[in-house]
C-alpha cells in the first residue's frame, strides 16, 4: 500500500462510494484489497485516536472521511449503512 498516496486512497474510496452508495468497505475487499486494506488502518487509527493512544490520524483527517460517510466500524451497519459516530466524538478527542 505504500505506493499509494493518501489522495489515491481518498479518490478509491469516493469512486467505491459512487459505485455501492456508501463507505463500508470490506477490510478484506475482493474489489480492490489496497483500498480494504486502507480503510481497516483508518478505523484501527480512529479507535486509537478515540481512547487517547497515538494515533497516526488527526482531526483534519477524521473530518474529511466523515464528510463523504466513512463507516468507522462495520458493527452494526445494514446493507452498508451506518448512521455515523457522533459529532461530538471527534470534538472530544482533541
Amino acid at each position: 500500500d505504500s505506493h499509494y498516496t493518501p489522495s489515491e486512497h481518498f479518490q478509491a474510496l469516493l469512486q467505491f462510494r459512487r459505485k455501492h452508495g456508501h463507505c463500508s468497505v470490506p477490510t478484506k475487499s475482493r474489489e480492490n484489497p489496497a483500498l480494504g486494506r486502507f480503510v481497516s488502518t483508518q478505523r484501527c487509527e480512529f479507535r486509537k485516536f478515540t481512547s487517547g493512544a497515538r494515533s497516526l490520524i488527526d482531526k483534519n483527517k477524521i473530518d474529511k472521511l466523515n464528510s463523504i460517510g466513512f463507516t468507522w466500524s462495520l458493527l452494526g451497519t445494514t446493507n452498508g449503512r451506518q448512521s455515523g459516530i457522533p459529532e461530538s466524538s471527534t470534538q472530544d478527542a482533541v
